[in-house]
């Protein structure tokens, strides 16, 4: 049985079965996405915001 965390690189080390706040992908492509896919989220809210202020300081 192949554990979830077989692209970490500490996998050989690790002795859990799941993948735990230590992983750390050997493919820095599946960090990117993972770092994208976690800000994204506050990424828009943030851009929004800053839509929304630029609306309202340059409205008149």
């Amino acid at each position: 049985m192949e554990k979830v965390c077989s692209g970490c690189y500490f996998y050989d080390l690790c002795p859990g079965e799941n993948i735990c706040e230590n992983y750390s992908p050997i493919d820095d492509d599946e960090y990117i996405d993972a770092l994208e896919k976690s800000e994204k989220k506050s990424f828009y809210k943030d851009w929004d915001k800053y839509i929304e202020e630029f609306q309202n300081n340059y409205a008149d």
